[in-house]
């Protein structure tokens, strides 16, 4: 249906669609509770608990490589292999990469748990859902769930790179080669005595990321959802 049509089905419903109250005509997709109302504060709380999922073993195995080089330490994302160069040896980007790919995600743990106060104060307040409030609302999981996509696109990028790094080096076909990344990164753990299994803790970093980034998306979609149904655009939806 286009816009046209839409404007006309409005016009006809428009008796069915408006209820006269003691203070005029009132519009009762403000107060009706939609299923949308109720998805953004569940996809909240499962975009809080799995961002900390991601972000605890991302944090762990950050502080591991750390330590495993003097004061300096290194970063498994983004790491480059010379042509003869060992998988044990002294390699990877900056620790600083790591560092804001594990505690970046701070912010949008922060600004989900401040939009699920919001949230809650403005449905405490019986707040309709065509107020501005819902709109800043909606701008803000915009915000908070860019800033994650940024993120997350920096773990999978620098984790892809440094796998082809890994696989690629084939200087030393007799000592040096590897068929899969997580034969690479375990022979640096092994060499550097990490705490942790590094493969494993990217895995689990890199689901509990792109999961809580579908929620800050489904977050979004069904705040819009919600705002056209507030103003009657069914037939857009």
């Amino acid at each position: 249906m286009n816009a046209a049509s839409c404007g006309l089905h409005q016009m006809s419903s428009y008796k069915g669609a408006y209820q006269p109250t003691t203070t005029g005509w009132a519009d009762p997709q403000d107060e009706e509770v939609t299923l949308s109302s109720f998805v953004a504060p569940l996809l909240l709380v499962l975009v809080i608990i799995f961002t900390a999922m991601g972000m605890i073993p991302m944090a762990m195995t950050t502080k591991d490589w750390a330590n495993s080089d003097g004061s300096e330490g290194q970063c498994m994302l983004y790491a480059s292999l010379t042509q003869y160069q060992a998988i044990g040896d002294t390699w990877g980007s900056d620790i600083g990469t790591c560092s804001f790919v594990a505690y970046g995600t701070i912010l949008p743990i922060l600004g989900a748990v401040l939009l699920l106060t919001l949230y809650y104060i403005l449905r405490g307040r019986e707040t309709p859902a065509s107020s501005s409030w819902w709109r800043v609302f909606t701008a803000g999981a915009l915000a908070f769930g860019l800033f994650h996509l940024i993120i997350v696109c920096m773990l999978t990028d620098g984790y892809t790179r440094t796998c082809l790094a890994i696989l690629g080096n084939n200087a030393n076909l007799d000592k040096y080669q590897y068929r899969k990344c997580s034969d690479g990164l375990g022979s640096r753990d092994s060499n550097y005595n990490h705490n942790y299994p590094t493969q494993q803790m990217l895995t689990v970093a890199l689901v509990g990321y792109w999961v809580a980034t579908f929620g800050w998306i489904g977050i979004v979609w069904a705040m819009v959802i919600n705002m056209l149904h507030a103003k009657g655009l069914y037939c857009l939806l």
